[in-house]
């Protein structure tokens, strides 16, 4: 696999840009429809995104690959909090 990189908040490498260019356009880009549960997503406010859903499999894959949100105010803030989110394993986060 190839270096991680850090890009506006997110840790990618190149095969995740190529799904992320594929998934993100169908829901202008929102992150959302990437992180919520999915129990959060059947509720009837999440409805467009179920649809969405549906319909892109690569925004349900970019979902299934998903592990957690990183809150951050500086560059070594991203990485420690990204370091302790791979060694739990959970996108608890």
């Amino acid at each position: 696999m190839e270096p991680l990189y850090y890009s506006a908040g997110w840790l990618k490498n190149r095969a995740l840009d190529w799904l992320t260019f594929r998934a993100l356009p169908p829901v202008n880009f929102r992150r959302e429809p990437i992180y919520l549960t999915d129990d959060q997503l059947n509720t009837k406010a999440f409805v467009g995104y179920r649809r969405t859903l549906a319909m892109v499999p690569s925004l349900g894959e970019l979902r299934r690959l998903f592990i957690g949100r990183v809150m951050h105010h500086s560059p070594e803030q991203w990485r420690d909090s990204v370091t302790q989110l791979l060694r739990s394993g959970s996108g608890s986060s």
